[in-house]
């Protein structure tokens, strides 16, 4: 915390800090804690900041103590070997492929529990549906199948997009609202947590 504290009050002089960084982070290499440590790090200094400080903790605040902490764990980063960058690297779209398999495997249930919270709190798109549960569940399996597209697709998403244009189209024609999406996902978000007790954040489903 100390070197945090000079790390933000030196902001203008960083120069001077670099020696002090580069001995921390080779103190860092010898007691085997993780190159990807740093992110775990800014995760938990950030939330703490929000908690403890919600009013002057602005966006611009944020903003600015991502970019000190960043020029900070890159010197210290500099002291680990060439390959600690790929060790213990989460593969995001492998955790997610395995993920959605089970998702699949499991389309009835989730797709219920899914159309249950949907209806539930939005009960405005009851009406794009004929009511059976057949048909809601034949809406799911398609949103399942795209949504693994884009997953298998991750890197190569360009190759998705007539279809999403076309999906998109659709939506127009039947009316359905901007915020239907927001709210489409809130409800599968909900099914994950109730049945696979997990969530997916932003972060891993962002492109979607």
């Amino acid at each position: 915390m100390k070197m945090l504290e000079r790390s933000f009050k030196g902001v203008d002089r960083f120069d001077v800090l670099r020696k002090q960084l580069q001995a921390l982070g080779e103190r860092h290499v010898a007691m085997g804690i993780p190159y990807h440590a740093f992110d775990k790090m800014w995760a938990a200094f950030d939330k703490s900041l929000k908690e403890v400080l919600p009013k002057d903790y602005t966006k611009l605040t944020q903003k600015s103590c991502k970019l000190i902490f960043s020029h900070l764990s890159d010197v210290m980063r500099s002291c680990y070997p060439p390959e600690s960058a790929d060790e213990g690297k989460v593969d995001e779209q492998e955790v997610l492929q395995s993920f959605w398999h089970h998702v699949i495997e499991e389309g009835d249930t989730v797709g219920h529990t899914m159309y249950d919270y949907l209806f539930e709190h939005h009960s405005k798109y009851e009406v794009y549906f004929s009511g059976d549960f057949g048909e809601q569940i034949r809406m799911f399996t398609e949103i399942t199948k795209l949504l693994n597209k884009i997953i298998v697709h991750w890197h190569d998403f360009d190759t998705l997009k007539p279809e999403l244009v076309k999906l998109a189209k659709f939506h127009l024609a039947m009316k359905i609202p901007l915020s239907g999406f927001i709210e489409m996902w809130s409800a599968l978000d909900l099914a994950f947590n109730t049945y696979f007790r997990v969530r997916i954040t932003r972060r891993g489903f962002g492109i979607l």
